[in-house]
């Protein structure tokens, strides 16, 4: 079978695995468990997110995994012999510390699979009572875990980033830098994660923000020559497109979002005060501002294409779409069944434009695992 040929199977198998988790989460939300004095709690976090670690940290396809990061770790005896010096100094890191204990690349795969899920736990069991938590692990299996089976780095430091998202919701501003710099030390591009953090730190106005994102998307069409010249290496294939045609992409992905956004306020002007926490208030206004920060990806992908896989820093957009459907069903419960029909539709057509776009470049077809399972 090749590997670059549509699997109807793997597809089954892709569908049926994001609503296994999210009709996990969505029956398993009031259960606990409870053996003498230990209590296992956020049950309906917990499973969902177990089944996609086994699916993530078992997984042996997918281009970049199979490729590159497999020749890497086998060189990784130490910082100056491994292979690629320009990937970056932090997943070196990593690289080297497993292979001192384990020259086994399934173990390297499945310790990378748990850093990147672990902060996606930490953040949906941290605020569970101010989101629809089963709209969360719905949203994340759908549009942000798969890409990240071939692409690990970067939805890595997606994952890191997204602790930098909650430390800027605590107004815990350093700490927030801090993070996307340990980020950028996984995949550089995380660096664009200072972007939101000047924004709360610098109080800035939405509309002046919006203007500034158009402004940068003028400026990297108008200059897309000159500012190609400086990439190098690894991200020379990601240099200036051959031809500028605005998609549809961005349509898809971030209108229904802003109409939501509209919506919940609308909802929250006519609910009553003691129906709403200000803690859910908060995330929801916090989390919206990456579907700002996601238009500006998609528009300026078609200047230059690693814009495009930058979708992956729009994860906080998980908790955004999660918190507007919880303030929702609290505020008026006759009309959040309807919208939750749409949200759920909205979040199947992102994952088929995904695997129907990218199945062949990421190499996710057909799913196989370090087990020799093929599906």
């Amino acid at each position: 079978m090749k590997i670059d040929s549509w699997v109807q199977s793997t597809f089954i198998f892709y569908i049926g695995l994001i609503f296994v988790c999210y009709f996990l989460s969505t029956s398993l939300v009031s259960v606990k468990f409870k053996i003498n004095t230990w209590r296992l709690e956020n049950v309906s976090v917990i499973f969902p997110l177990l089944i996609l670690l086994c699916v993530k940290g078992f997984a042996l396809c997918g281009v970049d995994l199979i490729g590159g990061y497999k020749y890497n770790f086998e060189s990784a005896m130490s910082m100056k012999k491994f292979r690629d010096q320009t990937v970056e100094i932090g997943f070196r890191f990593i690289n080297v510390v497993v292979k001192h204990f384990t020259s086994n690349y399934a173990i390297f795969v499945f310790i990378v699979a748990l850093l990147t899920i672990i902060p996606v736990y930490y953040i949906l069991r941290k605020h569970r009572d101010c989101i629809n938590v089963p709209i969360a692990i719905l949203m994340y299996s759908a549009v942000f875990f798969l890409p990240g089976i071939s692409l690990v780095r970067i939805y890595l430091a997606s994952s890191i980033c997204m602790l930098s998202f909650d430390a800027l919701f605590e107004k815990k501003y350093m700490k927030a830098v801090g993070l996307v710099f340990i980020a950028s030390t996984i995949h550089i591009t995380a660096i664009v994660m200072l972007v939101p953090c000047l924004f709360f730190v610098l109080k800035v106005n939405r509309k002046l923000f919006t203007v500034a994102l158009l402004a940068a998307i003028a400026v990297l069409y108008a200059g897309r020559g000159a500012i190609s010249s400086f990439l190098s290496g690894r991200y020379v294939v990601y240099s200036v497109s051959n031809e500028i045609t605005l998609g549809t992409e961005w349509v898809w992905f971030y209108l229904p979002l802003v109409l939501l956004y509209f919506y919940v306020m609308k909802a929250l002007r006519q609910a009553s005060p003691e129906q709403i926490t200000l803690e859910s208030i908060r995330l929801f206004n916090y989390s919206s501002i990456w579907i700002l920060i996601g238009v500006f990806f998609s528009l300026a992908q078609y200047a230059f294409n690693i814009f495009g896989r930058l979708v992956a820093y729009t994860l906080p957009l998980m908790i955004f779409v999660a918190s507007g459907l919880n303030i929702l069903k609290l505020s008026n419960r006759k009309k959040y069944n309807f919208v939750l029909l749409l949200t759920v539709g909205y979040i199947v057509l992102r994952f088929v434009i995904y695997i129907t776009g990218y199945y062949m470049s990421d190499g996710i077809m057909p799913y196989i695992n370090c087990f020799g399972w093929e599906i």
